[in-house]
């Protein structure tokens, strides 16, 4: 499960909580690098507040947004001298998903600190629930990044703006056949065990 909360993390870190101003500062220093690593931080921490006060989570989101920020480095040192966005962006998320995996490896045993039946620790604790806002968070704004990245390969001075519209058709897209999937599929199944 610690897997899923990194990935959602990351997607929201890296491309809702990361402006065209972030990336424009990234490319100008380390600060803007480091800042956005920070960004990650805090919100690896949030999403794993039910899992704090541990210094395993602690330590873990910490070496994971260190982490972050040496890929990034490299990633804009590279895609300063080069014209291969696409493939600088698959290699960039590639290293973070890999990243992601192995921290996910070093939480996976540990339990959340709630023992609460709350509406909130069920959802939080379904990773079908998780896998779902991955999913539905990769085919809104990074899928939109890989459009712009696409393009940008053609026309290098063109700026990102986000098509609003196709996000929110893909989202709700996705959302209604993974909420037939869910609704019709996995809990139809789990009601005959």
């Amino acid at each position: 499960m610690p897997i899923f909360y990194l990935i959602f993390g990351h997607l929201v870190a890296d491309f809702i909580l990361q402006p065209y101003e972030l990336i424009r500062w990234k490319f100008k220093g380390w600060q803007g690098i480091m800042f956005h690593a920070v960004i990650h931080f805090l919100l690896y921490l949030l999403v794993f507040f039910p899992y704090l006060p541990d210094l395993t989570v602690f330590l873990t989101v910490l070496a994971v947004a260190g982490a972050h920020f040496a890929i990034d480095r490299v990633k804009v040192d590279t895609e300063r001298r080069g014209r291969r966005f696409r493939l600088y962006f698959v290699l960039d998320q590639v290293s973070h998903l890999v990243l992601m995996t192995g921290g996910g490896f070093l939480l996976g045993g540990l339990q959340p600190k709630f023992a609460d039946l709350s509406y909130f620790s069920i959802l939080y604790q379904d990773p079908l629930v998780m896998a779902g806002l991955v999913l539905l968070l990769f085919f809104t704004y990074p899928l939109e990044i890989w459009f712009f990245q696409r393009k940008r390969e053609s026309t290098p001075e063109v700026t990102f703006k986000p098509d609003y519209d196709a996000m929110l058709k893909r989202a709700v897209v996705f959302t209604a056949i993974y909420g037939a999937f869910m609704i019709f599929g996995i809990y139809r199944v789990a009601a005959f065990y």
